[in-house]
C-alpha cells in the first residue's frame, strides 16, 4: 500500500516555525515564484515549454521557475520530476510562508 500524503500540514508545528535563510537566486535572471506548489507540475510544464521554444530576441536569460512549499513529501514527488527529465531552469524549496516571506528573497 503506498504512503498516504496529507493535503494539508499544521504550519504552526514546531519545526516548521523554524526561519529559514535567505533563498540564494542568481542575478540578473527572471524569476517566477509558484506558493504552494504542491507537486509542482505546472512549473514543470512551464519550464518544458520554454525550453522547448528557446530563448526569444525580447527575453536573452532563460526563467528560473521557483515553487516554494510547505509539505515536502509533495516537493519530492516534483524534485524526481524535474531530475528525470533534466530540467535546469526549475528549482523548489520547502519553506514556510506564514514565518519565511519577510526575508526569503
Amino acid at each position: 500500500m503506498p504512503k498516504r500524503l496529507r493535503q494539508h500540514i499544521n504550519p504552526l508545528k514546531s519545526t516548521c516555525i523554524v526561519p529559514r535563510a535567505p533563498l540564494d537566486l542568481p542575478d540578473g535572471i527572471p524569476v517566477e515564484v509558484e506558493l504552494g506548489c504542491g507537486d509542482a507540475q505546472f512549473l514543470i510544464q512551464r519550464a518544458q515549454r520554454e525550453n522547448a521554444q528557446g530563448s526569444t530576441a525580447q527575453r536573452s536569460a532563460p526563467t528560473l521557475y521557483l515553487g516554494l512549499d510547505i509539505r515536502d513529501e509533495f516537493l519530492a514527488e516534483g524534485k524526481k520530476t524535474i531530475a528525470a527529465l533534466g530540467l535546469t531552469n526549475v528549482r523548489l524549496e520547502t519553506c514556510n510562508l506564514l514565518v519565511d516571506s519577510p526575508h526569503l528573497f
